[in-house]
């Protein structure tokens, strides 16, 4: 696939490669926004574990953790679902024209000349 108008194709951005993702200037504006909620939590919300976690990381997640953790979801959840916002503008810019043709369609409802 190429690039058409101001779509990215497939092969210009990879889910796997988010270096990818950041040349698109929407999802490099969600991505510093996320970022910053993200500085506001825990850093230890954000850890992984290939294993179990340590004793000190769970009481704390089951704790307090619990409740930031859901307000963290909450905050990103308000910044993917903002009407116009840069997800959703990054979504309709990675989208095939076809694609986009056909939820105009659906959008504006079909009628029979």
């Amino acid at each position: 696939m190429s690039r058409k108008g101001k779509t990215y194709a497939k092969k210009d951005w990879s889910i796997n490669d988010t270096s990818s993702l950041l040349k698109n200037t929407h999802y490099k504006k969600f991505h510093t926004k996320k970022k910053r909620i993200q500085l506001k939590y825990d850093k230890r919300l954000f850890e992984w574990h290939t294993s179990r976690p340590p004793a000190s990381i769970k009481k704390w997640f089951l704790e307090e953790g619990q409740y930031q953790w859901r307000e963290y979801l909450k905050e990103i959840t308000d910044l993917l679902f903002t009407n116009d916002g840069d997800f959703q503008e990054f979504l309709w810019d990675i989208l095939s024209e076809q694609n986009k043709e056909i939820m105009e369609r659906k959008a504006r409802g079909s009628y029979y000349k």
